[in-house]
């Protein structure tokens, strides 16, 4: 049997039937690049033809040897709930059921166009199932949009969210981070919850303050200088990255603290050049 890699260079279904020990010794076979000899695609079209025959064992057979060659990006994306032992193995149980639901389903096509990239988002998908049955994922309305917290955003993230900006904000570094003890998902999931909420913020360099400030914990002389522009700058920024993460996050857009008091103040400046008429208007 030659290598085969598109749908019209696979063997008929009933030549793939695992009871066969030329099949068997074959299903196993690798080529020099690592992958099967007899693609993953192949494996579904063939089960699909058992099944419409009505041809159990073979088509549960084959499915073993797809489960088995899936395996292992299963455990990949389990992984991050490693934390829990029992909800990875739940995780893999119910990413074999829709892995079994949709190699039998005929329409369902693009598992057998690239089955590679159909695999990883089938598990990406129930790796997310799995955190939300368990309260551990941030929930949208039918718009896509963030609805309330996030579970596991990180903690020093959910701080400079929330926080109002402080007057003595420089001594009291130590203030900005929260203790996260019970982060039951561990470091992988914090990671990608900290990069998905910095992209709210637009600017490249902003989103440089915010990790400058939030996660190496630098002084804001120090981020000025790292930036190259003033600390007063750099408070600014950070303060508009912050509303951006928020509003991002569904809360409340607001402007910087060091905007605020400019666009109130202004105003009370120009006034005092301005002559009064006796009536009292300007």
């Amino acid at each position: 049997m030659t290598h085969m890699t598109t749908l019209d260079t696979m063997p008929a279904p009933e030549r793939l039937d695992p009871r066969l020990p030329e099949v068997q010794q074959q299903l196993a076979k690798r080529t020099p690049h690592g992958g099967y000899v007899v693609p993953d695609a192949a494996l579904v079209v063939a089960i699909r033809a058992f099944d419409a025959r009505q041809n159990a064992e073979p088509r549960n057979r084959l499915f073993e040897v797809l489960v088995q060659r899936a395996r292992p990006m299963f455990r990949k994306m389990a992984g991050g709930l490693r934390a829990h032992p029992e909800w990875v193995e739940d995780a893999i149980a119910d990413m074999t059921m829709q892995l079994w639901k949709e190699v039998l389903d005929p329409k369902e096509t693009f598992m057998v166009q690239n089955f590679g990239i159909y695999l990883k988002r089938l598990a990406v998908d129930q790796f997310k199932h799995t955190l939300r049955n368990e309260g551990r994922l941030y929930r949208t309305n039918e718009q896509g949009q963030v609805t309330g917290r996030p579970d596991h955003v990180p903690a020093a993230l959910i701080d400079s969210l929330d926080r109002a900006p402080r007057a003595d904000d420089e001594t009291n570094v130590a203030t900005d981070l929260i203790a996260d003890a019970n982060d039951a998902l561990g470091d992988r999931e914090a990671e990608i919850e900290a990069d998905r909420i910095l992209h709210f913020v637009r600017d490249p360099l902003d989103r440089k303050i915010v990790t400058l400030r939030v996660f190496l914990h630098l002084k804001w002389d120090e981020i000025a200088a790292a930036c190259g522009m003033s600390e007063r700058t750099m408070r600014t920024r950070f303060e508009i990255a912050r509303a951006q993460m928020a509003m991002g996050l569904g809360g409340r857009s607001a402007l910087p603290e060091e905007e605020t008091e400019t666009a109130t103040s202004a105003p009370t400046k120009r006034a005092k050049g301005r002559k009064t008429r006796k009536d009292g208007h300007p």
